[in-house]
């Protein structure tokens, strides 16, 4: 039986694709990211951490249920956490790196995010570089109180911009590197819980 739970969220899909760069769709990737990241959770944890995807891993599916609805999702799936996964975009073509984003005030959310901030940083994440030295809030990457993820969810929420699909080099590491990408994100929940 499980200890733990964690809603997975994945952004865009359906006739939403995200963000896009040279054909390349954020929705197809976050999925990618997605479908490695569930079996990892639970190798990793030996089964001990269960998972409810509140948004579907099937692109075709996807972006058919509001993100209001996708938080109300969240809360009532009794999740300890909340993961959501995208991929950055940016007009500077040079912009790069990996973030991890929490709501400002939400200490289990500090942690959970400097976790799997952590875990990219030091795994084998594809060679794609931080942003910034640590996890910051939804006002600090300049999108104000956006993200619904982090604010209508009630579990401490961690979102992951797993690169900036805008950024050549960004971009093919993501691609290449879909597995091991939620590999490093599903160490760092993982340690969440274990305190590691």
């Amino acid at each position: 039986m499980s200890k733990y739970t964690v809603a997975l969220d994945f952004g865009h899909g359906g006739a939403d694709p995200g963000a896009m760069w040279m054909g390349v769709r954020e929705s197809w990737l976050v999925r990618e990211i997605g479908r490695h990241l569930v079996h990892h959770l639970t190798i990793i944890s030996q089964g001990e951490i269960s998972v409810v995807c509140v948004a579907p891993l099937d692109n075709e599916f996807a972006g058919k249920d509001s993100l209001s609805h996708r938080a109300m999702l969240v809360n009532s799936s009794k999740a300890d956490i909340v993961v959501s996964v995208h991929i950055n975009a940016a007009t500077n073509p040079r912009a790069s790196g990996f973030e991890v984003i929490y709501c400002p005030g939400s200490r289990k959310g500090l942690i959970l995010a400097d976790q799997i901030h952590e875990a990219l940083d030091t795994g084998d994440n594809g060679n794609i570089l931080p942003r910034r030295p640590g996890p910051i809030t939804d006002i600090q990457c300049g999108r104000g109180f956006g993200f619904t993820m982090l604010r209508k969810t009630r579990p401490p929420a961690a979102i992951v911009e797993a690169g900036f699909i805008t950024n050549d080099r960004d971009q093919v590491e993501i691609v290449e590197n879909c597995s091991n990408i939620s590999t490093c994100i599903a160490v760092g929940i993982w340690n969440y819980f274990t305190g590691d």
